[in-house]
């Protein structure tokens, strides 16, 4: 979610990095087009690309390997390493970028309002995400806005997030390092709900959308095409094993069971993967149809999203997604 401050000490720092990124502006640092970054625990995703209408056109991407250990739980741990892959992203031409994270960290939950200005919604998502876990300090808030709220005339539903300041300064600091302005910031979960709206298939369904990042499985479970819940899972055999294999159906497992014991008319039916080896992801898929009665499949292709060239390793959604997800989403203010 974009990175915002409204008042007392939030409004300083507000204003302390916008006199940072003007004066990058001023020097004529700064890219001409925001790109989207998304850091793994395994690799940093870049993405530049012109949205025209409904058509994406991705001009550029590539991914950069990141050594083990560098990120834990979108933390940073290993600061040197992740600054010298970013000078490479900036040897590259970007100098000003969107920073698309995922951490357990952040709280997000989503809710439905009724018209309300907009220091009435700030508040309302502080109070709303103090009930998710009251032991945070010092914590930004923001949100999004998803769509009507179709149970309640003239409500709306928005997505609230709130993510420890530390957090986000940790990333400021090692970006500007590198030589990056990062001018906004947003949350996967935020972007791959926007993502889904612009896939084919989805619609009047229940699935998952589930990641596969280094040893996390993250989940983000959708009932009749509605957000619920994020899941996340840590995985303690080998990626690619048998074992692996099993860990992962078994968490795909419980999310089924969630899925029915709360929505009895809309079990679960599909899952979405990305980030899985190319090579493995079949025989996962395979097991996880004849066990769990589930379709698995990777994300679908699209012809409103296509890369104008191919790298060294032709453009897939399923390595780019968080990236691409951020030039479909749509603010709501």
């Amino acid at each position: 979610v974009k990175t915002s401050c409204k008042e007392g000490s939030e409004e300083l720092w507000k204003n302390e990095l916008k006199r940072k990124l003007q004066r990058a502006v001023k020097e004529g640092l700064l890219y001409s087009q925001r790109c989207p970054v998304y850091i793994s625990s395994e690799n940093i995703s870049v993405v530049t690309a012109e949205s025209k209408r409904d058509v994406l056109r991705v001009n550029d991407y590539f991914q950069l390997p990141l050594n083990e250990g560098t990120m834990l739980n979108g933390i940073i741990i290993d600061d040197y390493d992740l600054k010298q892959k970013l000078k490479i992203v900036y040897d590259k031409g970007i100098t000003e970028a969107v920073l698309v994270v995922d951490s357990a960290k952040i709280l997000a939950k989503s809710a439905s309002i009724p018209k309300m200005r907009e220091k009435e919604i700030l508040q309302f998502v502080k109070d709303e995400l103090s009930t998710v876990d009251s032991n945070s300090e010092d914590v930004v808030y923001d949100y999004s806005y998803i769509g009507d709220a179709e149970t309640v005339k003239g409500a709306s539903k928005i997505f609230c997030v709130g993510v420890e300041r530390q957090f986000i300064d940790n990333y400021l600091e090692v970006f500007n390092e590198a030589g990056i302005a990062i001018v906004a910031i947003d949350y996967a979960i935020n972007v791959l709900m926007s993502l889904v709206k612009q896939l084919a298939g989805f619609l009047d369904k229940s699935y998952a959308i589930t990641q596969i990042d280094g040893q996390n499985v993250i989940s983000a479970l959708f009932i009749n095409n509605e957000y619920v819940l994020t899941n996340r899972s840590r995985i303690f055999s080998t990626k690619g094993t048998l074992e692996f294999e099993n860990e992962v159906i078994g968490v795909i497992s419980q999310l089924k069971q969630f899925a029915s014991s709360s929505q009895q008319d809309h079990p679960l039916t599909d899952i979405y993967f990305f980030g899985l080896d190319q090579e493995k992801e079949q025989k996962l898929f395979d097991r996880i149809r004849a066990s769990l009665g589930i379709i698995a499949n990777k994300l679908p292709k699209s012809k409103a999203i296509y890369a104008v060239n191919n790298n060294e390793e032709s453009f897939d959604i399923n390595d780019y997604a968080y990236c691409v997800g951020y030039f479909k989403r749509k603010w709501g203010r």
